[in-house]
């Protein structure tokens, strides 16, 4: 069984990845409404992962032996400025879970939890991933200003990037 202070973190993780899920799912709404089809996939690709992640930590409590309290959800924003103020937004968000996500691994070293810290790590190095992409496709629409073919090219690259990814995961036999 967790801690009560351990389970209280991992609730507190699971509030907020349900919160990051909703934001990508809304900023996709965005890139969808200014047609950005490749960016507004990608979006949807990152609220199913923090779904999942999410979901994962539901599990672990659970596994563990603790009940799950669930928390009010603060609702994603509705309106967002340029596709690159979006997207430098999104790489602010990333490295505030992170952040999240290394004050939980924290925790679980005060508390010794040994199996927490296991758990933890793997969520860690997702992580390490999603800021690394983010910061990618941040740098595209930072590139293209206020340009609006510049705008499309960096959402074809986005659509581009996203399709390499899901052809390395086939080749891997990961999930794509």
């Amino acid at each position: 069984m967790l801690s009560d202070k351990m389970a209280r973190v991992l609730v507190y993780l699971i509030k907020n990845g349900l919160e990051s899920a909703y934001f990508y799912l809304a900023a996709s709404v965005y890139a969808e409404a200014v047609e950005l089809e490749g960016t507004a996939n990608w979006l949807k690709i990152q609220y199913q992962e923090r779904f999942k992640d999410t979901l994962n930590i539901v599990d672990y409590i659970v596994k563990r032996g603790n009940t799950v309290l669930w928390r009010e959800l603060d609702a994603p924003p509705s309106c967002f400025g340029s596709p690159a103020q979006l997207l430098a937004e999104i790489v602010e968000h990333e490295i505030n879970m992170t952040a999240l996500y290394n004050m939980a691994y924290d925790k679980s070293l005060c508390e010794n939890d040994y199996r927490t810290q296991i758990f933890l790590q793997s969520l860690l190095q997702e992580r390490t991933e999603s800021e690394a992409q983010a910061r990618r496709v941040f740098e595209k629409f930072e590139m293209a200003g206020n340009n609006p073919a510049a705008i499309l090219m960096a959402d074809h690259a986005v659509h581009e990037m996203v399709e390499h990814e899901r052809e390395e995961k086939k080749e891997t036999g990961e999930n794509a």
